[in-house]
């Protein structure tokens, strides 16, 4: 079978190449002896998105001629020809397309991926008690559709002024996390919020509820 292989440009243009030509269908009288139609898509690339993602397709045949491009949103089932293609959904969607030509050579699926987040993170946290000097874990979770999320903690006092803030970089979602230091802040009681801001570039409106965190004295 063709070996096919999809690259993804530097220029968020995908290209799909197979190795091996279409074979002409010399049995009904077709002599095309051009390997298939490169099809090509642009608009596709390896980011988040925040709304819809619109892929448009192109094939050129210098064979028989008359190249044209089509393409699938669920796995092959369906095929919709057509220059354009509108994705809308939020989620990981592989696009299967392929190109066809006059002569009725059909090349091998190619395909790309294209991934839409539309929703803000969601976070949760716990509360959290320490002595002063001493090691804590602010244990916390965070909700979203792409895999991973920035994320940053503030501690505050009770009144409200924040006495710390920590800037977590990039951390997995949907999975148990703590982030650990150690705790320099006079005793009393804080509070501490989570937020966070997801590939595509939603964040939260509001930071999860604040937690306490208590820290006594040595």
């Amino acid at each position: 079978p063709d070996q096919l292989s999809a690259e993804l440009a530097g220029n968020g243009v995908v290209k799909g190449r197979c190795a091996g030509a279409f074979e002409p269908d010399v049995a009904r009288g077709r002599g095309d002896q051009v390997q298939a139609a490169d099809a090509v898509v642009h608009g596709a690339d390896d980011i988040w998105h925040r709304g819809p993602v619109e892929l448009t397709f192109s094939a050129v045949d210098t064979g028989s001629g008359g190249a044209r491009t089509e393409a699938s949103l669920d796995g092959g089932l369906v095929w919709r020809e057509g220059r354009t293609l509108v994705v809308e959904e939020a989620g990981v969607h592989r696009i299967l397309f392929r190109s066809l030509d006059k002569a009725g050579n059909v090349e091998p699926d190619r395909s790309c991926t294209v991934r839409i987040d539309t929703t803000r993170p969601t976070t949760v946290a716990r509360a959290a008690r320490v002595k002063r000097g001493r090691s804590v874990s602010l244990r916390y979770r965070v909700g979203d559709l792409a895999p991973e999320a920035s994320v940053r903690i503030v501690v505050k006092t009770a009144r409200g002024k924040t006495v710390k803030t920590m800037a977590l970089g990039q951390r997995a979602t949907n999975t148990d996390l703590k982030h650990r230091f150690t705790c320099r802040l006079q005793q009393g009681d804080y509070r501490y919020c989570v937020f966070a801001t997801d590939p595509a570039g939603n964040a939260q409106k509001n930071a999860a509820f604040a937690k306490r965190v208590v820290v006594s004295g040595p």
